[in-house]
């Protein structure tokens, strides 16, 4: 899955520069995407899960002059397509890498035949009154997720503590390669 920045998505045009390139992961993108997460996650993995996901995973890299600054892995469940992770560092955000990134995810489901994307993530990252919560509550419903009811109960385990999940899912298009009518649609 390679491809360059300039037209994964029309909505954005040229406002992503030929210096980031969206591709497959690597295996030498390990310890980079074992930092990205440390960094950007409340519930990073250990080089040793991640080497675990990988053979079970597949995902996009976001690169900066080659050198990986986001990431988002998934996985094909049955006829969904699970997003397990997303982040790109913070030095590189608002440049819509995420959106990138997520035109990998989609093509990925298209390339399955799934129509479903879905995602958990932490119900700590909810707002609380008089804070802003985690980019995400604000960047999955603006890439067409909606927030399905009710928590999924204990669904993450960190340091000795269980974390509600909160899953967000989006249809996507049912079309064809060749028609080209999938907004997040990316060149191979």
């Amino acid at each position: 899955m390679t491809g360059s920045a300039k037209s994964p998505d029309p909505r954005f045009g040229s406002a992503l520069g030929s210096e980031y390139n969206l591709r497959g992961f690597r295996p030498e993108d390990m310890m980079y995407l074992v930092d990205i997460d440390a960094k950007c996650g409340d519930i990073p993995w250990s080089y040793e899960q991640w080497m675990q996901k990988v053979h079970n995973h597949t995902g996009s890299v976001v690169t900066f002059y080659g050198t990986p600054v986001g990431f988002a892995m998934f996985q094909r469940m049955g006829e969904y397509v699970e997003l397990v992770k997303i982040a790109v560092k913070s030095q590189y955000r608002r440049q819509h890498l995420g959106v990138l990134l997520m035109s990998g995810c989609f093509r990925f489901a298209q390339d399955m035949g799934c129509h479903t994307i879905f995602t958990v993530m932490p119900e700590t990252y909810l707002p609380r009154p008089g804070e802003p919560g985690e980019p995400a509550v604000k960047f999955f419903p603006a890439c067409g997720f909606a927030a399905a009811k009710g928590m999924l109960r204990d669904y993450y385990h960190f340091d000795g503590r269980s974390i509600d999940g909160v899953k967000f899912v989006q249809t996507i298009a049912r079309t064809t390669p060749e028609r080209g009518d999938l907004t997040n649609d990316i060149s191979t």
